[in-house]
């Protein structure tokens, strides 16, 4: 069990890796799905084979891939060691006192720590609040993951506006003449 107070301090470090997760995944997702779409499109246009039911199982797969990541982040606990040689890689002046920190667990059934363990967390404290532990997770790195995000985006979109829509009309294999004769219509165009 972590102290709370240094959860606290690492608590922006791990909205910022889970923010990193869901652009990534969302990415890597979304662009699966436009190459499938594109495959898809092109089948249709080499050999002429399509179904209406293309657009939409590719539409529902990739709303319920979407709402996966988005419920598996938010049940992800954060691995706090791995979270720790993160930010003690750029802030080598820690000498694994975060690492330190983090492993202590409270030596009697009160829930206390030692002198020497409540130092340990307090050095890690201290060190946090003179220094951005946020920045071990680089802004560009998010930059770079909305940046795909937004491309995988637009790309499946792109692909879903040329799927060949269904056409529902008059004119279908078993009424080549276009009239709703069936129905007591009949439509006829002048002249001609």
């Amino acid at each position: 069990m972590i102290e709370k107070s240094l959860r606290l301090w690492l608590r922006p470090v791990v909205n910022r890796q889970k923010r990193l997760y869901i652009m990534k995944n969302l990415s890597l997702y979304w662009f699966l799905a436009a190459v499938f779409g594109f495959a898809v499109i092109m089948a249709d246009r080499i050999w002429g084979w399509s179904s209406p039911a293309e657009l939409g199982f590719l539409l529902i797969l990739t709303v319920i891939v979407t709402i996966s990541v988005f419920l598996k982040s938010s049940s992800l606990e954060p691995d706090y060691l791995k979270l720790a040689r993160s930010i003690e890689t750029h802030n080598p002046e820690l000498k694994a006192t975060l690492l330190t920190a983090i492993e202590q667990k409270p030596e009697d059934f009160g829930g206390e720590y030692s002198y020497l363990q409540e130092r340990v967390i307090g050095e890690a404290l201290a060190h946090a609040k003179k220094h951005n532990w946020i920045e071990s997770i680089p802004q560009s790195r998010l930059y770079l993951a909305g940046f795909a995000n937004a491309v995988s985006l637009i790309l499946f979109l792109f692909v879903l506006t040329n799927f060949k829509m269904p056409v529902f009309s008059f004119m279908s294999p078993h009424n080549p003449a276009g009239t709703t004769a069936q129905k007591g219509y009949e439509l006829i165009v002048s002249p001609g």
